[in-house]
């Protein structure tokens, strides 16, 4: 996702302790979400696997912190 969106910056260095807190990561890593588990399957996904976050992250291929992030981002529970 970074790379897409902002294919000027040259170097990313990752070990940086303000990576997590900088908006383009946050850009970027949004983007990547929403690349890798698009809204409509997600939800969907969601609904069929009854909210697993193990069987939603076998399913997409993610790990169980992004499953647990894109749960946030769409406002799945409360």
């Amino acid at each position: 996702g970074y790379i897409v969106l902002h294919p000027e910056d040259d170097h990313i260095d990752f070990r940086n302790s303000s990576y997590n807190n900088n908006l383009k990561e946050r850009e970027a890593d949004f983007f990547a979400a929403s690349f890798l588990m698009p809204e409509q399957i997600f939800r969907q996904q969601w609904i069929k696997l009854k909210g697993s976050r193990e069987k939603l992250s076998s399913y997409f291929g993610t790990s169980k912190i992004a499953i647990h992030l894109r749960i946030r981002e769409l406002r799945l529970e409360i």
